[in-house]
């Protein structure tokens, strides 16, 4: 029997949204850095930060698929 949590882990398209929204994030981070209002130093650190986001997203998105 299947547990509610384990049904919305099944179903949580978590990567998909860390993409898009990474995607996005980084079309304003990008434009806030050609306006020169970030750093080349700030830039680089958001996108690490995301970067494992991204990472952990889609181990946990793995981790549902195989419950």
């Amino acid at each position: 029997m299947a547990t509610p949590f384990r049904e919305w882990l099944k179903n949580a398209k978590i990567a998909y949204w860390l993409i898009v929204g990474g995607l996005a994030f980084f079309a304003a981070v990008i434009a806030l850095g050609m306006v020169e209002i970030l750093s080349t130093q700030q830039i680089l650190l958001l996108g690490q930060v995301y970067f494992f986001l991204l990472i952990a997203g889609m181990l946990l998105q793995m981790i549902a698929r195989r419950l």
